[in-house]
């Protein structure tokens, strides 16, 4: 099984990961690694393209899912070097699998109309009068004053 953990603060060394690990994979004495071993430890960062901060990563790879599963359930959530860590199933998916790659190549035409935005003000064409009266209540209606705006040309 393959967990990831995201979150990591970004001085987390593997050796480090690695104390975390089993120290929460210890049940007591007798049992210590729970049915499971640690075959190997990664750490990798992903530079998020909106903010341009990193993301920095763990991932393990055990030779028991129970191990595995343990991990997710005792250490998702929790406080590591003051930094709330996730900690989740890590799924290979297949390219075959992929539906992006079916898709048609989009015609520039509707590429560039996406680029814009998309949502559009309702009131944008709406006179102040109008959006005062469709705002207010029906029982005010004869109590709402509605200034009268004149052009000064």
């Amino acid at each position: 099984m393959i967990v990831l953990i995201k979150n990591l603060p970004a001085n987390t060394k593997e050796s480090e990961l690695r104390d975390l690990v089993v120290s929460s994979l210890k049940i007591g004495f007798i049992f210590p690694f729970w049915g499971g071993k640690i075959k190997k430890i990664g750490l990798f960062s992903v530079k998020e393209l909106k903010s341009g901060r990193f993301i920095y990563y763990g991932i393990l790879f055990f030779n028991s899912r129970k191990a595995g599963l343990r991990l997710i359930k005792k250490l998702n959530g929790k406080r590591f070097k003051r930094m709330v860590i996730e900690v989740r199933e890590f799924i290979i998916r297949s390219r075959k699998n992929d539906r992006r790659l079916a898709q048609k190549n989009l015609s520039p035409d509707i590429l560039e109309r996406r680029k814009g935005e998309r949502r559009r003000d309702v009131w944008a064409d709406v006179s102040d009068e109008k959006r005062m009266q469709t705002s207010s209540s029906i029982f005010d209606r004869e109590n709402v004053y509605l200034p009268r705006r004149t052009r000064d040309n």
